[in-house]
């Protein structure tokens, strides 16, 4: 992930291995580590390679025109490169080619001897982001409660939830895109998820999924990992969607009104937990 630096947006480049998720001080390093393992959504988030070196975090978005898809930040794997999408449990699996999304610090890869069975997201396809929004997501590398530093590291995957703050346009070395912003609170604050946690460096790519499984965007920019501390999400909007829609044949969801039994399930399955 690269920070925005005060009010400019000036941004550094962040070294591979560097913070992933960081979570409020109220939970536990087992309570994230199993919602990273054991929530469907976080499935098909693995992490992305570049050549030999772990770059960040990437997303498995589905089968389509003879190829697995999967999609990251631009500034994790830029068209012309290849690499890896590796998990934990041993899954390594060539990455052949890279597309840009124009206009996003997004890009989407074509996966090869992909042969694993993992839910799936939806391709959002709107410009309504609706502060409050609930959120969920998951990363790698290094980790730990807010507060502790430094930060240690294993490659396990863990979750969060978090929430849209708001929209903006927000800017790194590729340009300036819409964004969707979130916000680290602390417990107590009014908007505190049960989840609570803070995409960091290393995290960078990792998407913002919705109650109604869809992606809202990919991790940009952001600051360092404080209570209070705002990420920027690199928004999927109509024209993001649509570009990956052409060039990947993924479907958006007006098409894909199939995985809707399996999302309810879903839901049903955390409101009794």
């Amino acid at each position: 992930m690269y920070r925005p630096l005060a009010a400019a947006l000036a941004v550094l480049a962040v070294p591979a291995f560097a913070p992933a998720i960081v979570w409020s001080n109220n939970l536990t390093n087992a309570q994230v580590s199993n919602f990273g393992a054991t929530d469907p959504r976080f499935q098909g988030i693995g992490r992305v390679f570049e050549g030999s070196t772990f770059r960040a975090t990437g997303t498995y978005m589905g089968f389509m025109n003879g190829f697995h898809w999967g999609i990251t930040a631009r500034h994790v794997i830029d068209a012309g490169s290849t690499g890896s999408f590796r998990f934990s449990d041993g899954g390594n699996y060539p990455i052949t080619q890279v597309y840009n999304i124009l206009g996003a610090d997004m890009s989407i890869f074509k996966i090869s001897g992909w042969n694993r069975n993992v839910w799936t997201p939806l391709i959002r396809n709107n410009n309504t982001f609706t502060p409050g929004t609930q959120l969920v997501s998951a990363g790698y590398g290094l980790h730990g409660a807010e507060g502790n530093s430094p930060w240690q590291s294993d490659n396990v995957r863990r979750g969060m939830t978090s929430r849209i703050e708001r929209t903006e346009v927000a800017g790194n070395l590729f340009g300036n895109y819409f964004s969707v912003v979130d916000r680290f609170d602390a417990p107590g604050d009014a908007n505190f998820t049960a989840f609570e946690g803070f995409g960091a460096p290393g995290d960078s790519g990792s998407p913002l999924i919705d109650p109604n499984g869809r992606i809202l965007g990919v991790l940009s920019n952001g600051e360092f990992e404080q209570y209070g501390a705002e990420n920027w999400y690199t928004a999927m909007t109509p024209e993001a969607a649509n570009e990956i829609q052409r060039i990947s044949g993924v479907p958006e969801p007006a098409s894909m009104l199939v995985l809707g039994a399996s999302l309810v399930a879903l839901a049903r399955r955390r409101r009794k937990a």
